[in-house]
């Protein structure tokens, strides 16, 4: 009897582990839709982990030029990201650019953030995915 309670104890460890090992993180991601000077802030989203990277992809835009866009805490607008830019040389496009930014203090899981956007162009319209 004690080797069978053993051997299920065992079995039943065995098959947490392999679950515990087979869950993956999970950040919180929104589509946003951003026109400056007019519209330049995102949705606001929970920021899932501790991951000092943001990320942002542009899936179209209208308008060629620069787009600016940073990440900024909600409760703290002192936590803020370092300025990420792309350049979009034709007037409409719908290519993905993925691009990956650092906050430039220490970004706490679990706090409400906005994507900032700003453009070399008024009325540049710009449309993609942001996690915080």
């Amino acid at each position: 009897m004690k080797h069978r309670i053993r051997k299920i104890s065992c079995i039943i460890a065995a098959i947490i582990c392999v679950i515990g090992t087979t869950v993956t993180a999970r950040a919180d991601t929104i589509n946003f839709n951003v026109t400056w000077p007019g519209d330049p802030y995102s949705y606001e989203v929970k920021k899932a982990d501790s991951e000092q990277n943001f990320y942002v992809t542009t899936t179209s835009h209208y308008l060629s030029g620069f787009f600016f866009a940073q990440s900024q805490q909600i409760d703290d607008g002192s936590i803020i990201s370092n300025q990420i830019g792309q350049h979009f040389y034709t007037k409409a496009d719908t290519v993905s650019r993925r691009s990956v930014g650092t906050y430039a203090r220490h970004a706490d899981g679990n706090k409400y953030y906005q994507l900032v956007t700003s453009s070399s162009r008024i009325g540049m319209n710009v449309k993609g995915r942001y996690t915080p």
